[in-house]
């Protein structure tokens, strides 16, 4: 199979298997917003961000030297990076844990603020049962790796969907018993262990086992330096708005936020998995030493802008109406918020000429460019909700993925040539998407104007 085929055939399997997975996700949170109370969806985000923030704080790019290096194929190196992921979620279960127990010390002595997310004794209890799941995904098969750099997704995809069920079919049967932090930090728990168990049976097993091999050590470490400060800083930019609201929000507002952070995320991620379906194709026509990487690039973006501004513009115009009809009046601001974080996908289109630097090896560029960021956000954040509140804030958070794009586009026209026409192509398909989407939000509204979130009895 052909790159172009293969690539098509691995993104239309990640796509699709997303789309069921956000099935279950969307399907799963109508349903658990009934049987818990929105309080607790507020704590679980802000544990989930603190894991996430630790997390990347020690990625080195596994699974992207997996796929890209020469010796990905290679049982020693492939065991080596192995070994690498155990010691590394080992030792992020053990801060996490530590995490835990500092939260549980100040909150005893009351040097928390009283009502705020960190002052809840349930935010230990829920830190510590996440640290097992972290430890777990340690032990996952680096088979899928393997698979990945091969575009070939399909287990993977049906893993990750499995796993997903049962997390859900869990936090419904304890929730009924038990409503409580348990079902949604222990959900996680049967997510790790499905997954785990899964990349082993479904794959094969002759990659399993320990190495420590300096080359490749050195190898990886090389190049994935940066790749750590950078997602490091990303990361922070990334979880910086649950980590702040958590002092700044009660419970039961950030549960309210955590729904359009979620559906954000929903979206975000699987932009994220098409990129990352793209990222071998990229890879492997530079391995192969062809020449006109620009028409390469142009050709698949066509396609990701295509991928992204059609349902970006439907959630930007009318993330309001979808927020209401899903969810009950409690999370009606729900709305208004995942409108204004939807903003950073149709900025993200213009930049993602950053996939193909990674691809060249520009490291270095993502832990300039996630500085950068970071620092716009520590300055824009606090003068956003000073003058502006929670608006300011998503503003800000949106309008970060503008700092250093120039950065982009000069490096990348030292390696390729920028093409006008498709630049103003880009632009072009957002416009339309967000017109098209303006005039049927119109129609409805006439037709349905009961559909209306700011129409009172709703």
């Amino acid at each position: 199979m052909n790159i172009k085929r293969k690539t098509f055939h691995s993104t239309a399997i990640l796509v699709s298997g997303y789309m069921v997975s956000q099935i279950i996700r969307f399907g799963g949170s109508l349903i658990t917003t009934r049987l818990l109370a929105p309080e607790l969806f507020g704590i679980m985000a802000v544990v989930t961000s603190i894991a996430t923030l630790v997390a990347l704080f020690s990625d080195v790019g596994l699974n992207l030297s997996v796929i890209r290096s020469k010796r990905g194929d290679d049982l020693t190196f492939l065991r080596t990076v192995f070994s690498f992921k155990v010691l590394q979620t080992s030792a992020l279960a053990t801060v996490i844990v530590t995490l835990a127990l500092i939260f549980y010390w100040l909150n005893s002595h009351n040097l928390l603020a009283e009502g705020s997310v960190y002052a809840t004794s349930e935010l230990s209890i829920a830190l510590s049962i996440v640290a097992i799941a972290v430890f777990m995904q340690g032990f996952r098969s680096i088979q899928i790796e393997l698979a990945a750099r091969n575009q070939n997704v399909g287990r993977q995809t049906a893993i990750e969907i499995s796993a997903q069920s049962c997390s859900l079919l869990f936090i419904v049967l304890l929730s009924r018993e038990n409503p409580s932090i348990y079902a949604l930090a222990f959900a996680q728990v049967v997510s790790a262990f499905v997954t785990v168990a899964g990349s082993y049976l479904l794959f094969p097993r002759k990659t399993f086992g320990f190495a420590w091999d300096k080359s490749a050590v050195k190898e990886i470490i090389s190049f994935g330096k940066w790749i750590l400060g950078s997602t490091a800083i990303v990361g922070i930019s990334n979880n910086l708005d649950k980590l702040l609201f958590g002092f700044l929000l009660t419970s039961t507002q950030m549960g309210v936020y955590s729904i359009a952070a979620l559906i954000f995320n929903a979206m975000d991620t699987v932009f994220k998995r098409i990129n990352a379906a793209l990222f071998p194709a990229i890879s492997r026509v530079i391995r192969e030493g062809k020449s006109d990487l620009s028409k390469v690039y142009y050709k698949i973006r066509l396609y990701r802008d295509l991928a992204v501004c059609i349902p970006s513009g439907l959630v930007l115009i009318n993330g309001d109406i979808l927020i209401s009809l899903l969810y009950d009046d409690r999370y009606l601001d729900a709305g208004f918020y995942l409108q204004l974080l939807t903003i950073a996908q149709l900025i993200e289109c213009f930049f993602y000429k950053n996939q193909l630097l990674i691809s060249l090896g520009e490291t270095r560029l993502q832990f300039d460019l996630a500085i950068r960021r970071l620092v716009a956000l520590i300055i824009f954040v606090p003068a956003g909700y000073y003058f502006f509140g929670v608006t300011g804030i998503l503003l800000a958070l949106s309008a970060r993925r503008l700092i250093g794009g120039w950065l982009i586009f000069i490096r990348y026209r030292e390696h390729c040539e920028i093409k006008i026409q498709y630049e103003l192509r880009t632009v072009a398909i957002i416009l339309t998407s967000i017109a098209f989407w303006f005039i049927a939000r119109m129609a409805l509204l006439h037709v349905f104007p009961a559909l209306d979130p700011q129409m009172p009895g709703l």
